[in-house]
């Protein structure tokens, strides 16, 4: 996460982390609402893709397990469209309830620091101590997406990240040259003599 982090500071963005209440950490950057969601997904790829070429012996972009070995994965699909993120201060469904926990930015060094530290009974204890909560600046840390040290996001890079984006809600292509289904009518009921239909 740290390494993540100094290398969106690089790129002129202001991280925040938050320990998953299950197994990893998560590196958030919040962007200004100027680029679509295909546009950000590609952007990211192309940042993990680079982030992992600069560790390769820690970190990997590979999505298949099997090609990992020992290194951590930087999973960058939460940022695809109709993807879903656990929410801050969210309970996990594990033993203990742990709970989805914003950290401060320094929490990281803390070597005792693990990713179901805190419970849906000690969370109130953690944010009574600090006083205050963690991310309460991040909508104004928000920063317009920056280039990635390629020189931009290819055409190729958007068009792989709208091709896997789900097609959730929406209606199957029909082949070349069928015509359209139509949605069934309801049946028409019989029209009273008074004129309305009978209920």
């Amino acid at each position: 996460a740290g390494v993540c982090g100094d290398a969106l500071r690089e790129r002129g963005l202001e991280p925040f982390a938050m320990v998953t209440g299950s197994r990893g950490i998560h590196v958030v950057a919040p962007l200004k609402r100027t680029r679509d969601v295909e546009d950000v997904l590609a952007w990211s790829r192309a940042f993990a893709a680079e982030l992992a070429a600069a560790h390769p012996d820690a970190l990997t972009d590979e999505f298949r397990k099997a090609k990992r070995g020992d290194r951590l994965y930087i999973d960058v699909a939460r940022n695809g469209q109709a993807q879903t993120v656990v929410a801050p201060y969210a309970p996990r469904p594990r033993p203990g309830a742990p709970v989805a926990t914003p950290l401060d930015w320094a929490e990281l060094a803390d070597d005792a620091l693990v990713p179901d530290g805190w419970t849906l009974q000690t969370i109130g204890e953690r944010l009574a101590a600090l006083g205050g909560v963690p991310w309460a600046d991040i909508d104004a840390a928000a920063r317009a997406r920056p280039r990635c040290a390629r020189a931009h996001v290819s055409a190729a890079a958007r068009a792989r990240a709208r091709s896997a984006r789900p097609r959730c809600g929406t209606a199957r292509r029909r082949p070349r040259g069928t015509a359209p289904r139509s949605a069934p009518t309801a049946r028409r009921r019989p029209r009273s003599a008074s004129g309305p239909a009978a209920c």
